[in-house]
């Protein structure tokens, strides 16, 4: 069991802090928090094994093909309104 901070996995694999802690926060991935002395936050460790099986869970392929690069999306056609009917 090798147990790391969110920081040192987000260093680590290609995932941020923030999303560590919100799926820590979102109990979807599990980890330990240990206490500090009062007032402190403590430290929170993750179990790589844990973490390795929710980023497979979470893992989503680009263009059919694992780690291919997509362009910019295509801009939407400009929008133009219909002419407007005047009253007479």
């Amino acid at each position: 069991m090798t147990l790391l901070t969110p920081a040192q996995l987000a260093e680590k694999y290609p995932v941020s802090r923030s999303t560590l802690y919100s799926a820590m926060q979102a109990k979807l991935l599990p980890f330990y928090r240990l206490p500090s002395r009062k007032g402190a936050r403590g430290k929170y460790l993750i179990d790589e094994a844990d973490f390795l099986s929710w980023l497979a869970r979470n893992f989503h392929e680009r263009d059919g093909e694992a780690g291919a690069t997509v362009g910019p999306s295509p801009r939407p056609p400009k929008f133009t309104p219909p002419a407007a009917k005047h009253l007479t």
